[in-house]
């Protein structure tokens, strides 16, 4: 029984690091365009993608405790398998909308459940006091593969996009397996209790502090302006003339600029101060925005890493301020409502800014987006500044 127990912790790492190997992440938006979409579907697509996570996540917790961690992992390996089997022969967008639904299904149903498993796990063999070292392997296997697959994606993609599609699928059908020969441990950790208790903290804690609700709200507009510029990096990259095969390297060194800065953020944290911290998330993100919206070439994809700087630097502040705030039998839950609200606000954004694009271009949907950043964010930073949370 032992040995069957420990054997989990190698076997999630290995799930993790194939749920995070997405070889088409690089390339997906110029799929969608080569099979017909315009930019406002492929956002549109993108929102309803968030809302579908935002309903599922919920129940999902209560289906890991009534039918088992491992069930669940099992199940949503399917689902993600079937959604890139969907999407590897899908041509349209209410196929890709189809496509999209199922891998939000099993995108909800990992979401808590590897964790749980992961942490249950270690109670039952007195290890529970590895599992901060321990879950940060697994993240680090995760945002490795993620990065090779990126680049392997890439240069598939050259050759033939659909043809990522394809090579990912027995990449995403091999967690099946590997969920199968799971162990399932004794529930440590009840996701469906944790989700009910979660909403009314949310509910009274947020209510009663305003603090609170101003940071999650700058900190989900910041998530939410990084997410619809993601989407734009793909035609803003063809429109400069790099080569797709390229295009895999350059999100792999997206990930390791983010990573740093999410590593030293609290060192750099230290030195500015919250003011500047927090103004930084908007300086550097609409600098970003104007640069790319005012210059095209071939190597401007460099100006990118100033998002990703704020990409890796915003979590780690924001949820530190949160965190100093917030009491702690509440903080998990809290900490991801700001996850919540930016896909709410992601899915707001995303359409106008797409219906942009199609209708002008690219930089100019990039230069709205710029201006959006800076008045949204001028607003909540001086509101911030009125509650004397920082000095502006």
């Amino acid at each position: 029984m032992t040995a069957e127990l420990e054997s989990n912790i190698p076997k999630l790492y290995i799930f993790r690091a194939l749920y995070g190997a997405l070889l088409m992440t690089p390339i997906i938006v110029l799929f969608w365009k080569q099979n017909g979409l315009s930019m406002f579907e492929v956002m549109v697509l993108q929102a309803l993608f968030a809302i579908s996570v935002i309903m599922l996540e919920v129940p999902s917790g209560y289906i890991a405790d009534i039918y088992g961690r491992k069930n669940t992992l099992v199940a949503a390996s399917m689902f993600a398998t079937l959604g890139m089997g969907v999407y590897a022969i899908g041509q349209g967008f209410l196929e890709f909308l189809v496509a999209e639904i199922i891998w939000a299904i099993g995108v909800s149903l990992v979401s808590g459940a590897d964790t749980a498993m992961f942490y249950d796990t270690l109670v039952e063999l007195g290890e529970e006091d590895t599992y901060k070292e321990r879950w940060g392997r697994s993240t680090s296997y995760y945002m490795i593969t993620a990065a090779a697959a990126a680049i392997l994606g890439g240069f598939i993609g050259e050759f033939n996009l659909r043809w990522t599609f394809y090579a990912q699928l027995p990449v995403i059908a091999a967690m099946i397996p590997v969920a199968y020969t799971l162990k399932e441990p004794k529930h440590h950790k009840d996701l469906g209790d944790e989700e009910t208790k979660g909403l009314k903290a949310i509910v009274n804690e947020v209510a009663r502090t305003k603090d609170l609700r101003l940071l999650i709200l700058y900190g989900a507009f910041i998530y939410a302006s990084l997410q619809t510029a993601f989407w734009l990096y793909q035609p803003y990259f063809k429109l400069t003339g790099l080569q797709v095969a390229s295009f895999g390297l350059i999100f792999a060194g997206f990930n390791v600029v983010s990573a740093g800065a999410s590593k030293y953020a609290h060192a750099i944290e230290d030195r500015l101060g919250m003011t500047l911290s927090l103004v930084s998330l908007m300086f550097f993100l609409t600098a970003s925005l104007a640069l790319m919206s005012s210059f095209v070439f071939i190597f401007a994809f460099g100006f990118v890493f100033l998002q990703q700087f704020v990409r890796g630097f915003s979590k780690p502040v924001i949820s530190d301020y949160i965190n100093k705030i917030v009491d702690s039998e509440n903080r998990s839950t809290i900490l991801s409502t700001q996850s919540l609200v930016g896909r709410l606000l992601q899915a707001a954004l995303m359409p106008g800014i797409g219906l942009i694009s199609d209708v002008y271009s690219v930089t100019q949907a990039l230069s709205v987006l710029g201006v959006t950043v800076v008045v949204g964010g001028s607003v909540l930073l001086f509101l911030i500044a009125r509650h004397e949370m920082i000095e502006i």
